[in-house]
């Protein structure tokens, strides 16, 4: 069909792909063929495919499927006086991350080489870093704010998608914070609630450093046992000789790579206690393990701990409180929920950075919203899920949100503790929306994913959390 282009998006691949399995002769490396299977007739667009040699499986799924694929193209390729500009947009913010990453691969590069980063070389990347800022800002100003959404919610798409984190600037800190450790060998922890991406970033940045190789991650449980993190001796099946197996830990500071602790006071504590002098050594320093024979082991650069954990406390059960020397040794990083730390009133507010994570699961990779989708619907959600993340991590006597009297406390005890239990984090946001926008699950909308969310507030036999939920939308409907 004249004038009807392939789009290159994941949407008309997906329909591609389908097409293919159907016995369709889509061609993805000689160029798309697609648009030249669609003409104008007198009846209005005819979808004329090409088979190959296993034949046409179902035609009626065929021409559903060429129906849907010819309505993305057209929409594709119809003029979008925006597009042009989100474009460039989209490229501008690509170019900032590019200088932002290479800076901390310079870091980590440094380090790799067994050398000093030098000031002189954090100065000159940060300049470059500031230079594609000022060009990003200039390059936004002179566009409408439609166009500036769209390119960072396309932005933000794809850096999530490819590496499950969004870019905000706590996160940023974050980063810059954890790839400075792993220059200096100094182990983080990272604490925070739950669904804030803790694990996550911990595994971008073992990645910059080895991308070759996925994160070396350690799960924390109650029954763990030192053989998991030093290792143990081992019969070998042939020859009957007993010889010692390295753990993982032992494993990454022979190699040199990141380890990720997750849930770090779950684990049995006096297995944990054996890291009290790993703790405190450096890329170069010998380690002596008595279970491998006393043999020592010269840390390589690269390695350090990374861990995580959900302070112990009433709503994160099997956890211990670390000890305190223990914890010393750690560069402890505080993980909060995105905008908790507005001034305003959160049924007030709409959150910035949540707002961002919830775009991007909700657009395609040119930041145009899924058909799937209101934003009406997706402002809903966003909102209430802040406003319960608030009222889970700020305790009663700080919270700026007032229910109902009902719900006062009546307790100094109580004015301590949040006045929630559970919420709707960051994470379940991304995930719901991610899954509504394809479209493609029965009975799933974001109307009845709402409600989900708020019955899973409970525990079997309680309301307590979805009733405050169901006020705060009550409140956010009279806003």
């Amino acid at each position: 069909m004249e004038g009807l282009n392939c789009a290159g998006s994941n949407a008309c691949k997906q329909y591609c792909e389908a097409l293919l399995m159907q016995g369709v002769a889509v061609d993805f490396e000689a160029g798309c063929n697609v648009p030249a299977m669609f003409s104008v007739t007198d009846k209005g667009i005819d979808f004329d495919p090409t088979h190959n040699e296993a034949g046409i499986q179902n035609p009626d799924l065929i021409n559903t499927l060429g129906g849907a694929l010819c309505g993305t193209l057209i929409e594709r390729t119809a003029l979008d006086p925006e597009r042009q500009f989100v474009d460039r947009l989209i490229t501008q913010y690509d170019t900032v991350f590019s200088a932002r990453t290479n800076m901390w691969g310079a870091m980590l590069g440094a380090a790799r080489e067994k050398r000093t980063f030098t000031d002189a070389e954090l100065t000159y990347y940060q300049d470059q870093l500031e230079q594609t800022t000022e060009a990003l800002d200039t390059a936004a100003a002179s566009t409408s704010q439609e166009a500036r959404l769209r390119a960072q919610a396309a932005y933000d798409h794809a850096t999530l998608a490819k590496y499950g984190v969004l870019f905000d600037e706590p996160m940023i800190k974050a980063v810059d914070r954890l790839v400075s450790n792993l220059m200096d060998g100094k182990p983080t922890l990272g604490v925070g609630d739950k669904g804030i991406a803790k694990t996550q970033v911990e595994k971008y940045v073992a990645r910059l450093w080895d991308p070759e190789n996925e994160p070396i991650i350690i799960s924390g449980h109650g029954d763990m046992m030192s053989n998991e993190l030093i290792g143990q001796m081992e019969q070998d099946k042939d020859t009957r000789v007993f010889a010692f197996k390295e753990g993982k830990l032992l494993k990454a500071m022979r190699e040199g790579r990141p380890v990720i602790l997750d849930e770090i006071n779950i684990g049995d504590q006096p297995v944990m206690m054996r890291l009290q002098d790993i703790a405190l050594r450096r890329p170069g320093d010998k380690v002596i393990i008595q279970e491998n024979g006393l043999d020592p082991i010269e840390i390589q650069p690269g390695f350090v701990i990374m861990a995580t954990a959900n302070e112990a406390s009433a709503r994160y059960q099997h956890r211990n409180v670390l000890d305190p020397a223990f914890r010393d040794r750690f560069d402890v990083l505080q993980f909060q929920y995105p905008d908790v730390t507005a001034k305003n009133n959160p049924i007030q507010e709409i959150p910035r950075s949540l707002m961002r994570l919830a775009l991007a699961g909700a657009v395609d990779e040119r930041g145009v919203l899924s058909s799937h989708i209101t934003a009406t619907d997706l402002e809903k959600l966003v909102r209430l899920a802040y406003v319960t993340q608030h009222l889970y991590s700020i305790p009663a006597r700080d919270s700026k949100v007032n229910l109902d009297k009902g719900n006062a406390s009546t307790s100094g005890f109580l004015d301590e503790e949040p006045v929630m239990t559970d919420c709707i984090t960051p994470r379940s946001v991304y995930d719901t929306i991610t899954r509504c926008a394809a479209g493609n699950k029965p009975g799933m909308t974001l109307t009845s994913e709402l409600e989900r969310l708020i019955i899973g507030l409970d525990q079997s036999g309680s309301k307590h959390n979805q009733t405050h939920a169901r006020s705060v939308l009550a409140l956010l409907r009279t806003k």
